[in-house]
């Protein structure tokens, strides 16, 4: 494992609990901020030969990913997994520090957050983007009936949107078939301005991140779930790796991506 610097263990909650044949727990700091969520991590496999840190949020994505995990120790004896819940906006940074290998989440809402709040793009680039965008304005003032947001179209209400919306006002804005339209429509649009991805690539070279992005089908258990709560069967799936993956790492994402949800 790589060494973790202090300040980043001021920074992320990580709790580590092994199921197998050991439990631990481990916490190095946070954010400044709770995660709000229990660790229910596991080791899976023995690890005799390698262990693959792996930094996932809870929910629906450690959920769908831990029998995966399973499958893939049972397919090469000896890699085995630790894995540590961390917030799904601070999954870049585990991965940058050395504290998880792999890093994979499934919200878009939470990339968003990152490209808006966490790459930190500069003035003109945020009011370029939104001056530019007329749909972005009426989003921002639909969007303002389900949350803590208010006012016009602006560079505050955007940054206030995506770091003050609690969960469950995001699960009423999802929830909602119109207000669903007008969040699809500002994250789509956020991801697609060139500017903002050009800023989010910078942000994840100076953390000597990689991301890989794929689409997958959901496996037929998990579609009733994904169909009530995001109206869909398939999701994105985000990977995060430090730089280049190992060999063993670049397997087991390309065995969750390729062969678990085919």
């Amino acid at each position: 494992t790589r060494a973790v610097s202090p300040v980043v263990a001021s920074l992320i909650l990580v709790v580590v609990a092994v199921v197998g044949a050991a439990t631990i727990g481990v916490m190095m700091g946070v954010v400044g901020e709770d995660v709000g969520e229990q660790a229910d991590a596991d080791q899976v496999g023995d690890a005799s030969r390698a262990v693959i840190q792996l930094a996932t949020s809870g929910g629906y994505v450690w959920n769908v990913t831990r029998p995966i995990a399973k499958d893939f120790t049972e397919a090469n004896p000896g890699i085995g997994f630790i894995r540590h819940e961390v917030q799904s906006r601070h999954i870049i940074y585990a991965v940058s520090e050395g504290i998880a290998d792999v890093g994979i989440r499934q919200s878009f809402i939470s990339r968003a957050a990152e490209f808006i709040l966490n790459a930190q793009p500069d003035t003109a680039t945020l009011d370029a983007f939104l001056n530019k965008n007329d749909g972005v304005n009426d989003s921002l003032v639909m969007l303002s009936n389900y949350s803590p947001l208010g006012g016009n179209c602006n560079r505050t209400n955007l940054t206030y949107l995506f770091r003050e919306t609690s969960y469950s006002e995001w699960r009423n804005i999802y929830t909602n078939l119109t207000t669903r339209h007008y969040l699809v429509f500002l994250v789509g649009t956020i991801f697609r301005d060139p500017a903002l991805k050009d800023n989010w690539d910078a942000h994840l070279v100076n953390h000597g991140v990689k991301e890989f992005v794929t689409r997958i089908q959901l496996k037929e258990e998990w579609i009733p779930v994904f169909m009530h709560h995001f109206n869909t069967d398939t999701i994105n799936y985000y990977f995060y790796t430090h730089n280049d993956p190992s060999p063993t790492e670049q397997a087991f994402i390309d065995y969750l991506r390729l062969k678990a949800f085919s």
